[in-house]
């Protein structure tokens, strides 16, 4: 949402310091930093006088926008952050001044975030009515919900959570072959609701292996068969618990490469006037539509692997989430870390899951491997790195990502006279010399790159020795 910004120009005491951008030898942007003082001999900016007339406002991390008229109209020149408040002043009165160092989005970003894999951050950013991650260390006994509602609770046998790692957009997800597990649903839409899960198929059977109940009258049993070979059906049959028989059926016809792989599973019901639509979406894509003239109703309810006893399971679950509305879009690709994603589409994606405005200058970018779990900062300088780009920020407050392309062939816009800097002076220090670099994709291969020759080459008897770097890339391919 836009931010409504108050003047508070007049209690401006002169001289606004603005710092942005790369600073001296610094390899990565910082973040920008605004300092300023403010009179404040009634107390106006003290957070805790309770009688001034901006109580309760005075916020941590409240916005500061900094602007100016030179000459051609208001211009901003920099939008930063207020950390705190300080209770110190100087000055013969109370609170005379205080001094402000607002900082810029990036250092928001870093501090006090949390790890996320690229599922947990996308399907937060959805706004799930309910979700559980699944992501559970290896010692717990059930698990959590995201959001702080009730735990999927294990009713049967036992479960091996952060077993299992092959998944690549979650941190880990549970062996769920030895277990039977109820998650409780509650308020979720009646009238538009929709269910995703991961799922990597165990047994080769027809017994269903999850279901979904609802409150309604005869269609209150999701059954969900999933078979573990190609060229079977994957049905989802809906009844009153099989005493009318399938009321509603979805059937797909599972392909090559379906056997003991993870994959994406999604449903919707959309109740309009007296008849109920319901989806079924395979690995992204919508494979079955029904439109029964039928009252739907709302999830209570979800088991896993129910027929346990009779030896039907399958080997794990993972990232279980209800929510209102249609199926979100965004699962399956986040299932599987957004592999090959541009760098700049990547950036303005963590972006919008955090919140956060972001501005991406047009240019081409590197295709990414998959994301890995991080925080939302390094995710970012992960971006900057692979593409070799420039992360900053914009003077108007976005999260700025430029392209290395962007920076090709730029017009000039400023003329040095070389006579005014003639005493620069050429920097022969060896603080900055690389004749060794050994560049590693991540989970990919790596290549090595060395200047043996020359004054600055490896070699002791006519160089300077080895001066080595080993960074690392999240690219999508080794090429």
């Amino acid at each position: 949402s836009s931010l409504t910004y108050e003047p508070i120009t007049d209690d401006v005491k002169p001289r606004v310091v603005i710092s942005r951008g790369r600073t001296g030898r610094s390899a990565a942007t910082r973040s920008t930093t605004v300092d300023l003082r403010l009179r404040n001999p009634d107390g106006v900016y003290s957070p805790r006088n309770i009688g001034g007339p901006r109580y309760g406002t005075l916020r941590q991390q409240t916005p500061l926008r900094v602007r100016l008229d030179p000459g051609t109209g208001m211009v901003t020149r920099g939008t930063a952050y207020v950390p705190d408040w300080p209770p110190e002043w100087t000055g013969p009165d109370v609170d005379d001044r205080i001094a402000l160092d607002a900082g810029g989005i990036m250092q928001r970003l870093s501090i006090g975030q949390e790890s996320k894999s690229a599922l947990r951050r996308a399907i937060l950013a959805t706004n799930p009515v309910d979700y559980w991650p699944m992501e559970d260390a290896s010692g717990a006994v059930q698990a959590a919900s995201a959001l702080g509602r009730s735990p999927i609770r294990v009713v049967d046998g036992s479960i091996n959570f952060s077993s299992v790692t092959d998944l690549v957009g979650a941190t880990v997800a549970p062996d769920t072959s030895a277990s039977y597990l109820i998650a409780q649903v509650a308020g979720v839409s009646e009238s538009f609701w929709h269910a995703e899960f991961a799922v990597k198929p165990g047994t080769d059977t027809l017994v269903a292996v999850a279901r979904i109940y609802t409150n309604a009258a005869v269609t209150n049993i999701w059954r969900f068969f999933i078979p573990n070979s190609v060229g079977s059906n994957f049905q989802i049959f809906i009844d009153d618990d099989g005493s009318l028989g399938p009321l509603i059926a979805h059937t797909f016809v599972t392909p090559a490469g379906w056997v003991d792989a993870w994959h994406h599973i999604g449903v919707s019901a959309e109740q309009s006037g007296a008849n109920l639509t319901t989806r079924l979406h395979v690995d992204g894509v919508l494979r079955s539509t029904d439109t029964t003239a039928v009252a739907g109703g709302s999830p209570t309810s979800m088991f896993f692997n129910h027929n346990l006893l009779s030896g039907s399971s399958c080997a794990s679950y993972s990232h279980v989430v209800f929510g209102d509305g249609a199926v979100t879009g965004i699962f399956y690709d986040a299932m599987l870390g957004y592999g090959g994603e541009l760098a700049g589409t990547r950036f303005a994606r963590l972006c919008a899951e955090e919140g956060l405005l972001s501005d991406v200058a047009a240019g081409d970018t590197e295709s990414m491997g998959p994301q890995l779990p991080g925080e939302i900062l390094a995710l970012l300088r992960e971006c900057e790195d692979s593409d070799e780009a420039v992360m900053v920020e914009r003077r108007t407050g976005e999260s700025g990502f430029d392209p290395c392309a962007s920076r090709y062939n730029l017009a000039v816009t400023m003329t040095v006279d070389y006579e005014a800097v003639a005493d620069l002076a050429v920097d022969d220090s060896v603080r900055d010399v690389i004749n060794r670099a050994r560049v590693t994709r991540v989970g990919g291969s790596s290549g090595t790159y060395e200047r043996t020759g020359g004054p600055r080459g490896t070699d002791p008897a006519t160089g300077i020795g080895v001066y080595p770097a080993a960074p690392s890339r999240s690219l999508e391919t080794d090429g």
